[in-house]
């Protein structure tokens, strides 16, 4: 096979072969990109049931797309062989890395917790595995974990989870079993039919080999080892590892439970199971697992994506960033002029993300005020600072402050292009958007080459959807300030939500480039690199911005980053720190919402967090009501919430708008599969990815998974993945 072509598939090595195939490393010569291709052996190619078998392997793992599940890039043929094409993952398979010893109480807890994730997910959309064991589970060098080779999966009628499935028939002989002798369930090794609690079984083996060190059931030979499983009882876990945790001793007994009722219902129950013990144990490293609630409760897993629980490209409002504080003997000069205070208080605004800045220039600007004839300069820079105040924590009292000092600003002098500029930005921000689009006019007309001002109407332009206009604005922004940050950033911003990621990392590598102590400059390129896959470089750029400063949008960011690992009882953390930074944001509270109900569905605290984001969203569509970004999320965030009927509501009336960025479609997209509307949701979906959304985030998207085993959906995917 080394050397040989199958449609623009460059074999280069062999991996290894198994009971269902070949695998081989090779060369998308179309993406230029590695990926792993399972041959259908020759011997199993001439019997129609191993054959079933092979393409049944392609349709269960590529309903799954999960980060803890192999991703199936597609199944074809060429030149009488049959080929999966997968992703091609560089690392160990857990069999391997227990050839080297017992693992650690962190290790065995991330590798698990992640495993009963994928399961969890298998099992939500009605499929179970029957064939889980160390050498289907694969450890990246990072620690993710992959589940791989469906190849004996098989789908039930899920009434645990509400999952409408119809039964496949049967590629066994009745009374014959299929798997790995040592990892069966009794039921599966006695041919009986099983369903998700033999995977819970395997689990449980696999559970008991990592704290261990071997596996439970060991005997001479295949039939000694059945008999075990069957009949023997293994070793008590506290007497191979006495330190094993009480709470890990239960669980383990319970998935080897003989009777398959004793067992954990699935690995949803399982997850809660190790979601529990975690608590109660001393593992420092929080157990990365995911908790997937009933699609009968809830309409279906819950979800992460651009747009749900969302990467967020924080804004960027002041221009250069060198100035750091503002000196303290200098704030405290009584004596400085009217000007002198305006120039202080207007370097520490240029370093606004640095703690204290803002506030210090509000004291100062307010006591310039207080001599004798202060400049109407004054009274401008002061509005744009409480406007600043606005944007970091909305509050009304903080706009109200804004439009007044920027009102006598303009009384105070007609012909200041900066008092102009400062009446525009108070009037967006109070929902006024015809009067602040006449007040920009009239400083272009007294400032024409301001980028600041550019920036600004790109912002309302982008708040009206004319998103033509919007981009000619940030692009004579970039231009009018060539070393100018926040232009870059502005830009940047625009790009992403429009899901154009490499112009946007373009854009914020500049402002970085230009703004290098900026903390948002960093969280930004993360959110841009994650879209493209480079979650490495993403996660070392939250660290250097966790370096400069605490800030709610980079634990937000965090937050993201960990989920997207698995790692939820973490993002939850990591989302708490963001509410406790800033408690104004509707996306934080959303977010938060999207974390807790993957730990703890239907808790108070999900329950309040979606409360909270939807009466911050309702307080901003107050002044922008046709504000089509926020109404989506609180479709979403209304249909997790259970509130079904205000949910479509909200998703009419972001239909009725003809202008819509790829990221709302795609919450739209969601929100009507959530509803059950299958038609709706396809004809979204199509929008979406016609306006550039991501192939990537919907084979992602684990609220999809339905959607995703309908023919029309694959014919659509097709479509895209070979643009």
């Amino acid at each position: 096979m080394i050397g040989r072509t199958l449609l623009h598939y460059e074999v280069v090595a062999r991996i290894g072969a198994g009971g269902m195939g070949e695998v081989w490393r090779a060369r998308d010569t179309r993406l230029d990109r590695e990926v792993a291709i399972k041959v259908l052996p020759a011997h199993s190619g001439a019997s129609p049931v191993g054959q079933e078998r092979f393409l049944r392997e392609a349709r269960a793992a590529s309903a799954l797309v999960h980060p803890n599940i192999i991703t199936i890039h597609e199944i074809n043929a060429a030149d009488g062989v049959d080929f999966i094409v997968m992703e091609y993952i560089r690392g160990d398979t857990l069999a391997t890395i227990l050839t080297r010893g017992r693992l650690s109480l962190t290790r065995v807890s991330a590798y698990a917790g992640q495993v009963a994730t994928a399961l969890a997910a298998a099992h939500q959309a009605g499929i179970v595995h029957r064939d889980l064991k160390p050498g289907n589970i694969m450890v990246t060098s990072s620690g993710l974990v992959k589940v791989l080779d469906f190849g004996l999966a098989k789908r039930v009628n899920d009434t645990e989870t509400g999952a409408d499935f119809t039964t496949q028939a049967a590629l066994t002989i009745q009374g014959t079993s299929l798997g790995t002798p040592a990892y069966m369930s009794p039921e599966q090794a006695l041919g009986e039919p099983v369903d998700a609690r033999s995977d819970v079984f395997s689990f449980g083996v696999v559970l008991y080999e990592m704290l261990a060190g071997h596996p439970p059931f060991q005997a001479t030979g295949t039939v000694g080892v059945i008999r075990q499983i069957v009949h023997g009882a293994p070793p008590p876990l506290r007497d191979v590892v006495p330190d094993v945790p009480d709470a890990l001793v239960a669980i383990v007994d319970r998935c080897l439970a003989k009777d398959s009722a004793a067992r954990y219902a699935s690995a949803v129950e399982l997850g809660e199971a190790l979601r529990v013990a975690t608590a109660r144990t001393v593992i420092r490293r929080a157990w990365p697992w995911r908790r997937v609630s009933r699609r009968v409760r809830w309409g279906a897993a819950a979800t992460l994506s651009v747009g749900i629980l969302a990467w967020t490209v924080g804004p960027t409002l002041v221009r250069v960033a060198r100035t750091l504080v503002v000196p303290a003997t200098e704030v405290a000069d009584e004596d400085a002029t009217p000007q002198e205070l305006y120039r202080r208080a207007t370097e520490g605004l240029r370093a606004h993300y640095r703690d204290g800045n803002v506030d210090t220039a509000v004291a100062q600007l307010e006591r310039a005020l207080q001599r004798p004839s202060p400049p109407a300069a004054v009274e401008a820079r002061l509005a744009l600072a409480y406007w600043r105040k606005n944007v970091t924590r909305p509050d009304p009292e903080w706009r109200k402050r804004a439009l007044a000092h920027a009102e006598r600003a303009v009384s105070t002098d007609g012909q200041l292009a900066l008092a102009h500029m400062a009446h525009g930005a108070a009037l967006a921000a109070s929902g006024d958007r015809d009067a602040a689009a006449a007040a920009f006019a009239r400083a272009g007309a007294l400032e024409p080459g301001s980028a600041e001002l550019q920036w600004r109407l790109a912002d309302l332009a982008a708040s009206q959807r004319d998103l033509t206009g919007a981009e000619a604005h940030y692009r004579q922004a970039v231009a009018a300030g060539p070393d100018d940050w926040e232009a870059y950033g502005k830009l940047g911003g625009f790009l992403y939500q429009q899901a154009r990621y490499p112009e946007a990392i373009t854009a914020f590598e500049r402002m970085r480039d230009l703004a290098s102590d900026h903390p948002r400059a960093y969280a930004n390129l993360a959110a841009a690199y994650h879209q493209v896959d480079r979650t490495d470089d993403a996660a070392a750029l939250l660290q250097r911005a966790l370096e400069i400063t605490k800030d709610s949008l980079i634990y937000s960011n965090l937050g993201t980053y960990l989920y997207f690992q698995g790692r939820y009882n973490e993002a939850v953390s990591a989302f708490d720190q963001s509410v406790a930074l800033n408690a104004n944001i509707y996306q934080r509270w959303g977010n938060l919402g999207d974390a807790v109900r993957m730990t703890a569905p239907g808790s108070p605290k999900m329950h309040d967090s979606y409360e909270r984001a939807l009466q911050l969203a309702r307080e901003e569509l107050a002044r922008t009501p046709e504000d089509t970004n926020i109404r989506s999320s609180s479709a979403l965030y209304l249909i997790r919430d259970g509130q079904t009927d205000a949910a479509r509501a909200e998703l009419d009336r972001v239909l009725t708008q003809a202008t819509l960025s790829p990221s709302v479609l795609f919450k739209a997209t969601l929100v009507a599969e959530l509803m059950g509307q299958r038609a709706q949701a396809l004809a979204l979906l199509q929008r979406a990815l016609d306006a550039g959304y991501q192939m990537r985030e919907v084979r992602a998207e684990p609220d999809l998974v339905s959607l995703r085993a309908d023919p029309d959906y694959h014919r659509l995917a097709a479509r895209f993945e070979k643009e």
